[in-house]
């Protein structure tokens, strides 16, 4: 008796177990033809495939299954769910980053992981910048300010740390091992030391000692919070105030700055790994009064207008830290054009705008590794 009881109890267990086996190919199978997925928070970074069309000629029969296999594996059913849950798996179970450019810091903190060129790896030291690189970058920026000069119009350099420069304590202990010297107070020291005069600003001291008062960067993004930016208007605004004497600016101190509790889900970094919903924050919001965004035209070129023509005029090149210091640097110009990743400066667009001022600011890291090529700025220049 105990034996057919064994029997009957491996015989359910097997139906039990093809019946599982089934079900899950079913919903599979039916999911990719229904698209069925429940998550939606995962986005690709690239386009995904698509079902082939039917195959006209031999060539095309050939290729048709392997199509279809390609198909099938990026749009099979519940696939973005199985990536975030193995995602969710590893950072939150544990602790390891699903993406190998992000850094799982302390106490909820994400860094992007930098490189110093091709040959840097996980595991080496980042470089200082080389001697070469500092010679290019001086030589560069001379160039671009004495072209300038000759015009009557003033530069201004502007380089936004690495978070790692502002809150290196919640590194984790490999890489803090494994910091960087910075490489912004690398070139300052290097334009300092020949009495260069290009007018550059590293930002790492004032958000360095701004963060004792309050969070200058989002934990889970590269980018600086709106405390932040505003610190680094403020540091900004002096600068031009010493490069333009005399010149009419509005400059907005804390009460030009609506602030209410405010809380935050996620991040560019936090995005990046594929979990957003695991990092949020409770931060003070800092919104300026009055704010109005520059209208967009055709070429992609950005515009401000205050209306005020006794005011000073405005070319500033800038990446994604600068796009929200746009608002708030506009309102001491008459006219700005902005531009958004395009360091290459034209000599016949800026002879056309006649700027008091043209601003370069960047981030930190993009003054190792050839990030960006810039071409030197010259009557020659081809615009596009």
């Amino acid at each position: 008796m105990p034996h057919k009881n064994y029997r009957s109890i491996r015989r359910s267990y097997r139906g039990v177990t093809a019946s599982f086996f089934l079900a899950v190919i079913a919903m599979l199978f039916f999911g990719t033809c229904f698209r069925w997925d429940p998550w939606y928070g995962f986005s690709e970074k690239r386009e995904l495939a698509a079902f082939p069309d039917r195959p006209r000629n031999y060539s095309q029969a050939l290729s048709f299954l392997p199509d279809v296999l390609s198909f099938y594996r990026d749009n099979f059913g519940f696939r973005r769910s199985l990536i975030h849950g193995l995602a969710l798996t590893e950072v939150s179970v544990f602790h390891i980053s699903s993406k190998s450019t992000v850094i799982l810091g302390d106490e909820g903190w994400l860094y992007m992981r930098l490189s110093d060129g091709p040959g840097s790896s996980e595991s080496s030291k980042l470089a200082p910048l080389g001697e070469s690189e500092l010679n290019r970058w001086q030589y560069l920026l001379e160039q671009r300010c004495a072209w300038l000069a000759k015009r009557h119009i003033s530069y201004l350099v502007v380089i936004v740390p690495e978070k790692q420069s502002v809150y290196p304590e919640f590194l984790p202990a490999e890489a803090r091992k494994l910091q960087f010297e910075q490489w912004a107070s690398q070139l300052v020291g290097r334009l300092k030391s020949t009495d260069s005069p290009v007018a550059i600003l590293d930002l790492q001291p004032y958000l360095f000692q701004a963060r004792t008062r309050e969070l200058v960067y989002w934990k889970a993004d590269t980018h600086w919070n709106q405390y932040g930016i505003y610190v680094g208007y403020r540091a900004i605004m002096d600068e031009i105030r010493r490069l333009l004497p005399g010149k009419p600016l509005i400059i907005l101190g804390p009460d030009g700055f609506a602030r209410f509790p405010a809380k935050g889900v996620g991040g560019d970094l936090a995005n990046m790994l594929g979990v957003p919903e695991l990092f949020n924050e409770r931060f003070n919001a800092m919104t300026p009064r009055g704010q109005t965004l520059p209208p967009r035209d055709e070429r992609d070129q950005l515009y401000e207008i205050n209306g005020d023509p006794g005011m000073p005029r405005l070319v500033m090149y800038h990446d994604s830290f600068g796009s929200e210091l746009i608002p708030l640097l506009a309102r001491s110009f008459s006219h700005g054009a902005y531009f958004w990743g395009k360091h290459n400066m034209r000599a016949e667009f800026i002879t056309a705008e006649q700027p008091d001022l043209v601003i370069d600011e960047f981030a930190e890291r993009f003054l190792t590794g050839n990030r960006w090529e810039v071409a030197e700025l010259s009557e020659a220049s081809n615009p596009k």
